[in-house]
């Protein structure tokens, strides 16, 4: 596992858009066939911007991840931010409202179930979204062979849980988010 160059952001960027094993919660987030590709795109120009500091990349480049140690307090993006106010406008209002609730509501729920430090594995893109492949193996192994606290992640495919699980998380908590039918799967490692 390495760092991501800033000579890769973009490469990065549009890897996360083609990759995302989790698009769930992506379609929760922009529900509108017709502008979905786009605003993926957009979040994640953002969002790798933003979290720099902590995108990953296995050696051969086919899994990235944005992983938060846990010396690190996780800040919500807010439309104030770089980036920011071209995002809301790109993405919409009733879009970027979803997705601060959504972050203030996860970072609540976080604090319920899990015990500080821990590490929080944000986002993770893999070549052709299989998590069984080495690429994904290298990575996951990676961060929990180096965590010295838990790890934690949450996903919203219940297959997608069953594999993790297969990497030696446990499933912790499983809850709805609120007002929606979409079940969040919170692991630990």
């Amino acid at each position: 596992m390495q760092k991501v160059e800033e000579s890769d952001l973009e490469q990065t960027i549009n890897f996360f858009t083609e990759n995302i094993l989790d698009e769930k919660i992506h379609r929760y987030f922009f529900p509108d066939n017709n502008t979905y590709n786009e605003k993926v795109g957009f979040l994640y120009k953002f969002y790798c911007n933003f979290h720099f500091n902590d995108l990953y990349k296995s050696d051969d480049g086919n899994a990235i991840v944005i992983c938060h140690p846990p010396t690190k307090k996780l800040v919500t993006p807010s439309i104030k931010d770089a980036y920011g106010i071209s995002y809301a406008a790109k993405v919409g209002i009733r879009e970027i409202v979803r997705l601060i609730s959504f972050q203030i509501w996860l970072n609540n729920f976080k604090s319920t179930i899990l015990q500080e430090p821990h590490y929080y594995l944000d986002s993770i893109a893999v070549k052709d979204n299989i998590l069984s492949n080495e690429a994904s193996k290298e990575i996951i192994s990676s961060i929990t062979s180096r965590a010295k606290s838990e790890v934690f992640l949450e996903v919203y495919i219940q297959e997608l849980a069953n594999d993790f699980c297969n990497l030696g998380f446990n499933v912790a908590k499983e809850v709805f988010i609120p007002n929606s039918d979409l079940k969040a799967y919170c692991l630990l490692f």
